[in-house]
């Protein structure tokens, strides 16, 4: 379910598309629509129960995603609904795709 049309995501996630598969590269339709900047299917994906704390093959969340490619609408979003755990910081920045200095 590769698409940027907000109808054509409503009606085949109605009709059962699931959300939360991920490729082989463990991107997620959530990852996909966070780097095409595309808030209006981030929005959607998120009501319908997107794992907003998905990581790929690289240790990317979505939230990650945003930050990188400077989507300030979505990120707002995705901190709202992020599931941080009462961990240390670097534990948190490791989780969003953070590297050791």
């Amino acid at each position: 379910m590769q698409c940027l049309h907000i109808g054509i995501a409503k009606l085949l996630i109605e009709n059962g598309a699931s959300i939360n598969n991920a490729d082989n590269n463990g991107i997620t339709l959530l990852h996909l629509a966070v780097v095409m900047k595309n808030e209006e299917i981030s929005k959607l994906l998120i009501e319908k129960g997107a794992h907003i704390n998905a990581t790929d093959k690289r240790g990317r969340t979505p939230l990650y995603e945003s930050i990188n490619y400077v989507d300030i609408e979505v990120t707002k979003l995705l901190i709202e609904k992020v599931q941080i755990s009462r961990k240390p910081t670097t534990t948190i920045v490791f989780r969003h795709g953070g590297k050791e200095t």
